[in-house]
């Protein structure tokens, strides 16, 4: 829910510069505006004040609504950050697991070339003594 300003309060100014009266408060619905309302004959002073009264303790509430929801949407804001975060936390773990492997492994291949280099030298020596030897015979 929007908190939304339904009223507008004006001062009207006198002749003399003084303010001579509050002009109506406008209300605002979801629908459209509506007209200002007008002192009815014999309304006085002090009904119109509660009346003002009632508005702005309907708006208050509306605030205080509107803050419980903010502070709600907040805190879900919150738990999905520290969500994320954890989420990073954990890929950020398995990317350096990764590196690890990558690493070992890439000692390990390093270490099969050579093995498989010295096996193909012991082999090229193999076959030029058999082929010596053959020849001798």
């Amino acid at each position: 829910m929007a908190l939304v300003k339904k009223s507008k309060i004006a001062l009207v100014q006198s002749a003399s510069g003084r303010p001579a009266a509050l002009k109506q408060p406008t209300a605002t619905s979801a629908m459209g505006s509506q007209t200002p309302k007008r002192p009815r004959r014999g309304e006085s002073a002090t009904q119109r004040l509660a009346a003002a009264t009632e508005e702005l303790a309907s708006g208050l509430t509306e605030a205080a609504v509107a803050t419980r929801q903010l502070e709600r949407s907040m805190e879900q804001v919150s738990t999905g950050a520290e969500t994320a975060a954890s989420a990073c936390q954990e890929q950020s773990s398995a990317i350096k697991r990764i590196v690890a492997d990558l690493a070992a492994a890439r000692e390990a291949t390093d270490a099969s070339t050579r093995h498989t280099d010295s096996v193909a030298v012991t082999l090229a020596e193999t076959s030029a003594q058999i082929t010596g030897s053959i020849s001798a015979i």
